[in-house]
């Protein structure tokens, strides 16, 4: 997958299973080529799944910085 067919829209469109207007879209770079090309990582989840969380997480009184993916999270622990 290419960086700039993600970045819009219409071009991640056809890699999510669900509607993307109710999405959240996020990608991670995995490698450059020679070329010049990138291939990344397309993560997608459902916008009432994060708002179900954020709101269990609002009623237990804790705070939320962030929303990671396990294999994100994993990547990021080593930045």
């Amino acid at each position: 997958l290419l960086l700039n067919n993600l970045t819009n829209k219409y071009g991640a469109e056809k890699y999510i299973p669900f509607d993307i207007n109710s999405s959240i879209i996020d990608c991670a770079v995995l490698d450059k080529t020679v070329s010049g090309k990138q291939r990344v990582s397309l993560v997608a989840t459902r916008k009432t799944e994060v708002s179900n969380l954020l709101e269990l997480f609002k009623k237990t009184g804790l705070e939320i910085n962030a929303i990671d993916i396990d294999s994100f999270a994993f990547l990021n622990s080593f930045q």
